[in-house]
C-alpha cells in the first residue's frame, strides 16, 4: 500500500467506526490540507447533507443516526479508486 492508500484507509475507517472524522487529526498525522486533498469527496456530499445523513462543520464530518444506515455510501466518497474512475459506475451495491 502506498501513502495515499494508508491515508484513505484511515479516513474511511474513522468514518465507518466512529461515525465522525476530525479534519485536524488527519491533517496533523498525514501532513495534508484535508479540504484540498479530499475536495472531490467533500463536493460529492452535498446531496447527503441535504438529506440529513451527515453534517460538515469547519473541522469535522459527523454522521447523523440515519446516515449510519448508509455509511458505506458516505465513505465511498473518499475512496481513491472510485475518484480516479469517476466516469464509470460510482457505487457498488450497498443496500
Amino acid at each position: 500500500m502506498n501513502y495515499d492508500d494508508h491515508l484513505r484507509r484511515e479516513v474511511i475507517m474513522r468514518l465507518m467506526c466512529d461515525f465522525e472524522l476530525d479534519f485536524k487529526f488527519i491533517e496533523n498525522k498525514y501532513q495534508i490540507k484535508f479540504k484540498e486533498y479530499f475536495s472531490w469527496g467533500l463536493n460529492n456530499l452535498s446531496e447527503m447533507i441535504e438529506d440529513g445523513l451527515l453534517e460538515i462543520s469547519f473541522d469535522k464530518i459527523k454522521v447523523n443516526p440515519i446516515g449510519k444506515l448508509l455509511i458505506r455510501n458516505i465513505a465511498m466518497n473518499f475512496d481513491g479508486f472510485i475518484e480516479r474512475n469517476e466516469d464509470k459506475a460510482r457505487y457498488s451495491r450497498t443496500v
